[in-house]
């Protein structure tokens, strides 16, 4: 079974404000192209199809953190930053693909990068960044190899290891969207009547995006 993640997790209970800064996040990539909400009718994501974000989808799946889906393949570096500059808080961002064996875990804290671990199957170590947590054991990652010719890997069961230590459960199954999760997505270039609907929505909502 292929694993895949493409997840922020942001620990705060401001869903709402959230979503607004989302809504802002993509109106701003593409000079304020219309952007649309709206509660999801069961669907998924299409994961790692942009470098740029088209679509999110929002959450609360862990007590006490707002969790966001995307379609981008990107590290989302900013974003994440912004997110965890603007709350004050503490940002998980984790990228994964178990048929390219391509990892990447991000935290921030107070807007502030504290810990980058990445690995992709074509590299000879686990690469990182930060001072490692308390709870990390040393090296890096899982051996694959011997104890005389030791060989780290960090994958998806690393990850999910990392972040069961903040509550966070990588491995939950958010395949399936469903009535739990609000869509943020560009405006398709010929609305339906139904999104036509939601536009107005969306306009409505602009009164209330973050300066």
């Amino acid at each position: 079974m292929s694993i895949n993640l493409y997840q922020i997790h942001i620990q705060t209970t401001e869903k709402d404000k959230v979503e607004k800064m989302l809504v802002h996040y993509l109106e701003q990539q593409t000079n304020n192209r219309s952007v649309i909400i709206q509660l999801v009718e069961k669907t998924s994501i299409n994961f790692f199809t942009h470098e740029i974000p088209t679509m999110f989808a929002v959450s609360i799946q862990h007590e006490g953190w707002v969790t966001v889906l995307h379609d981008s393949f990107d590290h989302l570096n900013e974003l994440t930053e912004m997110l965890s500059n603007f709350f004050n808080t503490m940002v998980i961002h984790a990228l994964g693909q178990s048929t390219v064996d391509n990892y990447y875990l991000s935290v921030y804290q107070h807007g502030i990068l504290l810990r980058v671990i990445s690995y992709e199957d074509d590299n000879v170590e686990v690469e990182q960044k930060g001072r490692p947590f308390s709870f990390e054991k040393l090296p890096i990652g899982k051996n694959i190899g011997t104890d005389s010719v030791p060989s780290y890997v960090f994958d998806y069961n690393e990850m999910q290891s990392f972040c069961l230590h903040f509550q966070v459960d990588l491995l939950s199954d958010v395949t399936e969207l469903n009535e739990q999760w609000m869509i943020i997505q560009y405006e398709r270039t010929n609305p339906s009547p139904t999104n036509r609907r939601l536009t107005l929505m969306s306009k409505l909502f602009d009164k209330f995006k973050l300066k």
